[in-house]
């Protein structure tokens, strides 16, 4: 519902130096003119258009933080329905991956949180899914199978925490069946 590639250039040109890569950013359709899942086919499509245009899916990493981090791991689904090849890894920086915000963390680290808080989220839920299950479009209640390798971080105080937590728990559960 919020951002654009402006607001993450510099962290994603710190990135690519440090990786000696370059980065894409993708301008994609935000919520609520644009509910989901208009976004994730944006970002998808973005992907694609790499792919096709001679990068080889072996050289991305797609990487994304809060609401960006659990898009990353819709468009995986994506890609994965799609039969589309993966790309290398993906890194998830405090991941927004349960619209419910029923994890303990969202309560018991919520006075540490400045901009993320459960009453924002479920406010804006609806505007970002107005006709749809929030269980259902979660990114944490997605398949995980057939993955790449995913990079997960988050604070110890941060109200997504818990959240966080298993997303890794499901993703190296996946792994292991």
């Amino acid at each position: 519902m919020v951002g654009s590639p402006e607001v993450a250039v510099t962290p994603a040109a710190h990135s690519g130096r440090v990786a000696h890569a370059r980065a894409l950013l993708p301008r994609y359709r935000l919520a609520p003119e644009h509910p989901y899942p208009a976004m994730v086919q944006d970002a998808v499509a973005a992907y694609l258009w790499l792919i096709e245009n001679g990068t080889p899916p072996a050289g991305v990493v797609l990487a994304g933080e809060s609401a960006g981090g659990g898009l990353v791991c819709a468009v995986i689904s994506a890609l994965l329905d799609g039969g589309h090849p993966l790309p290398a890894a993906a890194v998830a920086i405090s991941p927004l991956v349960d619209f419910n915000c029923e994890r303990a963390s969202w309560r018991t680290n919520a006075a540490n949180e400045g901009f993320v808080t459960r009453d924002l989220v479920l406010l804006n839920v609806p505007l970002f899914l107005p006709h749809g299950d929030p269980a259902a479009a979660s990114p944490l209640n997605q398949d995980l199978a057939g993955f790449p390798p995913l990079l997960i971080q988050v604070g110890d105080h941060e109200v997504i925490r818990d959240d966080a937590i298993a997303l890794a728990e499901k993703a190296t559960a996946a792994v292991r069946a």
